[in-house]
């Protein structure tokens, strides 16, 4: 008769779980015999709870899972960027290729651009970053705005009156939008409503408009490219598509 093999894994779950069968055993033992019925009863349901909490266990739920295997390559300050936070600034090298070359943009259209701030971007090898629900694989960037004073922020400041800069802002996001890898820009209903005025007035087309931002449809209405999200009031947060082109990125850098 063959015998089966058992992994590693399997045989350490085995003994934990015989490890823990004695334990259950010396607690029934300690239980007077006219009460070992109940206490049967509670202890296999607690069963389960002490297979679970073995040192294994722990070590399983202790590790952090990894949700990208290319988000390597770090955002670092300069390139007309600060970075707030290195260690969350871990992205995959199109997206974070793609941002700079937007930037670039920016800076090269208009003298004298300051710095634009850059937030959370993914861990490296990705994974839950609080308090984002997303933030983790590598194609989700924060940013701040630029403004019209033309200070570079150290911060996320929300843009009151007519402090936002609306020509670089707008250079930038349509520099995004142009790449054609961009899923989404999150941005408040307001920001959207200036934005959508300038881009008018600079005579881009209603049908572009209609594609590119979700104002003046209602802020619930899932259309658009820029579009409204929670907490989005001080920055925007561009999400690139799951996968991003190279070409898109040559194609962009040619046209600079």
């Amino acid at each position: 008769m063959a015998v089966p093999k058992i992994s590693g894994q399997t045989s350490l779950k085995l003994g934990a779980s015989v490890m823990n069968s004695r334990v259950v055993g010396r607690l029934l033992n300690a239980i007077p015999r006219t009460h070992r019925p109940c206490g049967m009863i509670l202890m296999w349901g607690l069963f389960p709870i002490f297979v679970l909490f073995t040192p294994e266990g722990f070590a399983k739920r202790s590790e952090k899972p990894t949700h990208c295997n290319t988000c390597t390559v770090q955002m670092k300050s300069g390139r007309g960027v600060w970075v707030r936070n290195p260690k969350r600034a871990f992205g995959r090298k199109a997206t974070i290729d793609l941002f700079l070359a937007a930037v670039e943009t920016v800076r090269t259209t208009f003298s004298g651009t300051p710095d634009l701030m850059v937030g959370d971007i993914s861990f490296q090898h990705g994974g839950r970053m609080r308090p984002h629900r997303s933030h983790r694989d590598g194609r989700d960037i924060d940013a701040g705005f630029y403004f019209r004073n033309g200070r570079a922020r150290r911060y996320f400041a929300k843009p009151r009156g007519r402090s936002l800069d609306l020509a670089r802002t707008w250079t930038l996001f349509n520099a995004l939008i142009a790449t054609g890898q961009v899923e989404f820009i999150f941005v408040s209903y307001r920001i959207q409503r200036a934005l959508h005025r300038y881009a008018q007035k600079q005579g881009v087309s209603k049908r572009k408009l209609r594609r590119f931002f979700q104002w003046p449809r209602h802020w619930r209405r899932r259309v658009g490219i820029i579009r409204w999200e929670r907490g989005h009031d001080d920055h925007f947060h561009v999400r690139f598509r799951p996968k991003v082109k190279e070409a898109s990125r040559r194609e962009l850098l040619k046209g600079e």
